[in-house]
């Protein structure tokens, strides 16, 4: 089988799983973490109230949650660069693909449905680099997985209640789709992107 079909192959499997994980995490465990969801924000999924910017008149607000940012910070909590040098050939596809889901400019305060859809692009294949290389943090079992994950990404560890929501959700999935559904669950929330 040659890359191409290889790389296709790749996408074609993840794909139902990249959108079951974005319903889960803008539905249910931390879709809107710390944040509360602000019909007065132009388009953002979620904006935080508790944060005070001041505006500086005739110019324009740097979006701090850059693409940068969040794949630095998912990387980071994976501890993707012990099992990888340098980006696998997917990540850098992906980072490119969703290079404009990250506005440049915006609210320092909002999250929106782009950026959410290139979060979970992204973390899934980080999580599907992890599954190749047989990274650590997947535990024997799925519920230490949850653990393990949550507590690295999230700073926390998983409530019962989002715990049982990622174990209901994967319960008809093979052993390697179960790992990149908790993975990928996981990574895309917001908690894991404000971290």
């Amino acid at each position: 089988m040659n890359v191409k079909k290889l790389t296709w192959y790749r996408i074609k499997k993840v794909i139902p799983i990249l959108i079951a994980t974005a319903f889960i995490s803008s539905v249910f465990g931390n879709g809107c973490s710390q944040l509360k969801v602000d019909d007065s924000q132009q388009g953002a999924l979620c904006s935080a109230d508790n944060v005070t910017v001041q505006a500086i008149e005739d110019t324009l607000t740097a979006s701090v949650v850059s693409g940068t940012n969040i794949i630095d910070n998912l990387k980071r909590c994976t501890q993707y660069s012990s099992y990888y040098e340098q980006e696998s050939q997917d990540l850098l596809e992906a980072k490119a693909r969703r290079d404009a889901s990250f506005p440049e400019f915006g609210s320092v305060t909002e999250i929106t449905g782009p950026m959410m859809m290139g979060v979970v692009d992204i973390a899934g294949t980080i999580c599907a680099d992890l599954i190749d290389a047989n990274a650590d943090l997947f535990q024997p079992t799925d519920d230490d997985t949850i653990s393990a994950l949550s507590l690295s990404c999230w700073g926390y560890n998983a409530d019962s209640e989002e715990r049982n929501e990622i174990l209901n959700a994967i319960s008809d999935l093979n052993s390697e789709q179960a790992k990149l559904f908790i993975c990928t669950s996981i990574l895309s929330s917001t908690s894991a992107v404000v971290q």
